[in-house]
């Protein structure tokens, strides 16, 4: 069952930000980073360390991730 959950959330996550980015690139009108969205299933955990420790105390309680997608360049 705990394997379950934690795949759950995985998912979960990876589809909040890679639906966040998209509608991020839409309204940028950056059509070409959509189209290596595509190419990432959101059932991968490489950006996630399963063996970590994740201190969550300091965190305010809704995270803002439109910040972050400015940045962010899927490839080249």
């Amino acid at each position: 069952m705990g394997t379950n959950l934690l795949t759950n959330c995985i998912v979960y996550y990876n589809a909040l930000i890679m639906s966040s980015y998209k509608s991020y690139c839409l309204d940028a009108g950056n059509e070409d980073q959509i189209k290596h969205l595509r190419l990432i299933p959101p059932a991968s955990w490489e950006n996630i360390i399963l063996n970590g420790y994740y201190d969550m105390s300091d965190n305010d309680e809704h995270w803002n991730i439109e910040p972050e997608m400015k940045g962010l360049k899927l490839a080249a």
